[in-house]
């Protein structure tokens, strides 16, 4: 008795290994701002030895897998850029490492593929700043407030600054 036709599902099928890494990849990104603040607060309340074990285990294997994921696709857009010229080719024609890897970069522009890092380093910066200053929240909120609005800032003049090379209009002459 068969289930499913042959054909059906064919890639996922040829696949399956590296879209369930994917999948993986992309749920350890989902929950690390969570986690990272959860794992160092358990250091700050010090319940018990195999809590505190555990926690910095999950955050060092989550941390690791995350900046490992980061340094693998600034790697393989390095290497596109060196043989195509382009940071998008090998990133987003090859299935096998956008299935893997893509869940870092299909956000950004084929430019920005490197800004992940930084966005990594907010959320644990963000998780640390939480965890560490539970006993005065209210020296914690103007922190907060202030560094996502500069790393916006600094976002957008990245993207005006990319747009403004490639464009034949200059920065001048727009309006805002």
């Amino acid at each position: 008795m068969k289930w499913m036709q042959k054909d059906r599902f064919y890639e996922f099928r040829q696949n399956w290994r590296t879209v369930l890494k994917g999948v993986m990849f992309r749920l350890v990104l989902v929950g690390y701002t969570q986690m990272t603040l959860l794992c160092l607060w358990e250091l700050t309340v010090r319940d018990s030895a195999g809590a505190m074990t555990s926690a910095v285990l999950m955050f060092l294997t989550m941390t690791a897998l995350l900046f490992y994921a980061a340094y693998r696709v600034i790697r393989l857009a390095r290497r596109s850029i060196s043989l195509h010229q382009s940071a998008a080719y090998i990133l987003y024609s090859d299935s096998q490492q956008l299935n893997r890897w893509g869940f870092l970069y299909v956000q950004f522009r084929a430019d920005a593929y490197y800004f992940i890092v930084p966005l990594l380093v907010y959320a644990l910066f963000k998780g640390a700043l939480i965890a560490f200053m539970q006993p005065v929240g209210t020296a914690m909120v103007p922190v907060l407030q202030q560094f996502p609005s500069s790393l916006t800032v600094r976002r957008s003049s990245l993207s005006l600054s990319l747009k403004s090379s490639s464009s034949p209009i200059s920065p001048t002459s727009v309006h805002t």
